[in-house]
């Protein structure tokens, strides 16, 4: 019994000198779509707006992004996270910019920087295609 008390505290006092491997570290996805200017991002300004973007968000943002909708409420789309080339991880906001107004947020992760081009061309597509449904709705009876 002693021996294997002496044991434990040489393997106690040894600590992580011991250690098995550590885990792999994994490298974080490349996400294009940050802070940009206000006036770049879609703002819906009354309901029957705000609810016309979401729909453009929802719908479009598999096809941009390569990925199915992971999560959907009434303030966050996000798809599962890209699994291979060519492929984006899309989230979409809705937040609060006051006076019944929202800004629609956008931005896609990629496993690879050398996508930014074409991550930024997404989300420029995506942007122009949340404004132009926001345009071609009004607001009030």
């Amino acid at each position: 019994m002693l021996a294997f008390v002496g044991a434990m505290a040489i393997a106690a006092l040894a600590g992580p000198q011991m250690m098995i491997d550590p885990p792999k570290l994994q490298v974080a996805p490349f996400r294009v779509g940050g802070p940009p200017a206000m006036a770049e991002i879609p703002v819906c300004n009354c309901p029957t707006r705000c609810d016309a973007a979401w729909y453009a968000a929802s719908a479009s943002i598999e096809e941009m992004s390569g990925m199915r909708l992971r999560l959907a409420t009434p303030s966050l789309l996000e798809t599962y996270a890209p699994t291979g080339a060519g492929l984006f991880g899309g989230r979409v906001t809705r937040q609060p910019v006051g006076n019944g107004a929202y800004a629609i947020h956008v931005s896609f992760d990629s496993w690879a920087p050398g996508h930014n081009a074409e991550a930024k061309r997404r989300l420029a597509l995506l942007n122009d295609r949340l404004r132009s449904a926001i345009a071609a709705e009004t607001c009030g009876p």
